[in-house]
């Protein structure tokens, strides 16, 4: 391999310096979020406990994940607490022992527990 000559072709970019390898860059389009903000509030016809209703896709978005929860996917389950409740703080604890210090205990969220 040493001896081949074209072995240091394979190292060099196959661009020049300093020129992008997509000058166009992402396309300009919309993003999905602002797709999404955009529609949420976009009104549709639905029957909810045979009453006809108007309600955004944002209100038609949320009783579907309520649906779910009452039927026990635990997915949507931990969905509603995590928004409700907020996320739960994983708590680590390490322990160990340096010469200079002696025994020491470490929270990651600075709280003793005690």
């Amino acid at each position: 391999m040493a001896n081949n000559p074209r072995a240091k072709d394979n190292l060099r970019p196959p661009w020049p310096k300093g020129k992008s390898a997509n000058p166009g860059g992402q396309g300009k389009g919309p993003s999905l979020t602002s797709l999404l903000k955009k529609y949420k509030n976009t009104k549709k016809r639905i029957q909810i406990e045979g009453k006809r209703t108007d309600s955004t896709y944002e209100e038609i978005m949320i009783l579907r994940i309520w649906e779910k929860v009452v039927k026990g996917d635990l997915e949507a389950i931990k969905f509603i607490f995590d928004r409700i409740e907020g996320k739960a703080i994983a708590r680590h604890e390490l322990e160990g022992k340096l010469e200079a210090l002696g025994n020491i205990k470490v929270y990651l969220d600075g709280k003793d527990p005690e």
